[in-house]
């Protein structure tokens, strides 16, 4: 028997607005990332708000606006009160991270493999 995985994007996608994904595993719903933009548009945040009271646990995946922004106003604005995670940094970040998740023996691996800093020689 398998697990039921369905992501659900809520900012980001294609168009290089911050990242937040909605991942949810047989129910359990993790929230990938948190992001705002330097702008702290707001609309940026609805899709965040429909969802904020469901989620379960946060993982963030790098220490910048764009992936972690956005956290201290979900949780003070949007009923966001899940417990976070996040990734230790360790030396330069160049924008990798993976996240592996186990249950009853099966693993979901959700990669994030992103860098919004450009870097230069």
């Amino acid at each position: 028997m398998g697990m039921s995985v369905q992501v659900t994007p809520l900012c980001g996608v294609y168009n290089g607005n911050p990242l937040s994904y909605l991942v949810s595993i047989d129910g359990f719903n993790f929230l990938i990332d948190c992001g705002w933009n330097d702008q702290f548009d707001t609309s940026l945040l609805q899709p965040l708000s429909r969802v904020a009271s469901s989620v379960d646990a946060v993982l963030v995946s790098h220490p910048d606006t764009f992936h972690l922004g956005a956290l201290p106003c979900a949780m003070r604005q949007l009923g966001l009160s899940a417990p976070i995670y996040a990734t230790e940094l360790a030396g330069h970040l160049l924008g990798s991270t993976t996240w592996k998740i186990t249950k009853d023996g099966e693993d979901v691996i959700y990669a994030v493999d992103f860098n919004h800093r450009k870097e230069s020689i």
